[in-house]
């Protein structure tokens, strides 16, 4: 531990060194690479005397001027912004604490160093409350949710016309602003809708082209269950149930020719094909009864013949 103290002086200076901002200048654009980097990493004081220094040095750099500028304002921007905040989190916990007080106050009237300590947040609120006014004016057009939270403060230290004018008028903003998003989202969720019926529509004629017709018809399907009056898929799923019922028959009629060549288990392969692209057709369901049926029994004869001495 002692090591670690007496080395601590020595670690906080090179840090000190390390981070001066009259780092040796080589070159404009390495002091503008180094100015961007600090400034990134919201080290503006050591951005601006750089860029301060590098001024020194290379006087008629506009690209040095410019980004001290830009440095300087952004610093000051955000600097007050915390500024802000630092008000607003202020007046809220008063705003917290002072019901508290009251409390006390109304249980015990004969305490008089809580009635200076109730007189001491009233005179604090109310000495804020222009301040926070101001936030909600400087506020209002970079950072419309702090700008709320200084109105909404100061509503609750006094009410008054202007602050319900205020309050309307950044409730209002909001509201454009969530419009304006929703509506965005909602064109966005519609391109990505186009997309997908665009995507699912080239599969249905794919799988149409590979004579997938019962697949193709699922992806219509949907397509029509999102839109009834999309005509394209309406008069791609009406061709497509023709060639569907098409290749039932074909599956129907050579399994109807296995059968009759007695090769069962073929047919049923042939007919439960057929059962899967039109699961509601009794007539294929009766054929793969009864052909089921058979299978059994040939099943059962193989198995007593070989069971046979």
């Amino acid at each position: 531990m002692k090591i670690l103290l007496l080395l601590l002086p020595f670690t906080l200076l090179l840090t000190a060194c390390l981070s001066n901002p009259k780092t040796k200048i080589t070159s404009p654009e390495r002091l503008l690479i180094s100015a961007e980097t600090k400034a990134e990493q919201h080290r503006w004081v050591e951005a601006e005397q750089l860029l301060k220094n590098g001024l020194k040095k290379y006087p008629d750099n506009k690209y040095i001027q410019e980004m001290l500028a830009s440095v300087q304002i952004e610093w000051k921007t955000r600097k007050q912004r915390l500024e802000d905040w630092i008000l607003v989190y202020d007046i809220e916990a008063l705003l917290a604490k002072r019901p508290l007080i009251v409390s006390i106050s109304n249980s015990d009237p004969k305490d008089f160093v809580i009635k200076s300590r109730l007189l001491i947040v009233d005179l604090s609120l109310n000495s804020k409350r222009d301040l926070l006014l101001d936030c909600t004016q400087r506020q209002f057009e970079s950072h419309l949710k702090l700008a709320k939270r200084c109105v909404v403060a100061a509503e609750k230290i006094k009410q008054s016309i202007e602050v319900q004018t205020l309050l309307k008028r950044i409730e209002d903003e909001q509201q454009g602003i969530y419009n304006k998003r929703t509506i965005r989202e909602n064109k966005i969720a519609a391109l990505n809708r186009a997309d997908t019926r665009r995507i699912m529509f080239t599969q249905a004629k794919e799988n149409i082209d590979n004579k997938l017709y019962y697949e193709a018809i699922k992806l219509l399907d949907l397509l029509i269950l999102q839109d009834e009056n999309d005509a394209a898929a309406i008069k791609l799923i009406e061709e497509t149930s023709i060639f569907l019922e098409q290749q039932i028959k074909q599956l129907v009629s050579k399994g109807d020719q296995l059968y009759q060549d007695e090769k069962i288990a073929e047919a049923l392969i042939i007919w439960s094909q057929a059962s899967i692209l039109n699961p509601a057709d009794k007539e294929i369901i009766q054929r793969l009864e009864r052909a089921r049926k058979v299978q059994d029994k040939l099943n059962k004869i193989r198995i007593n013949n070989s069971d046979t001495p």
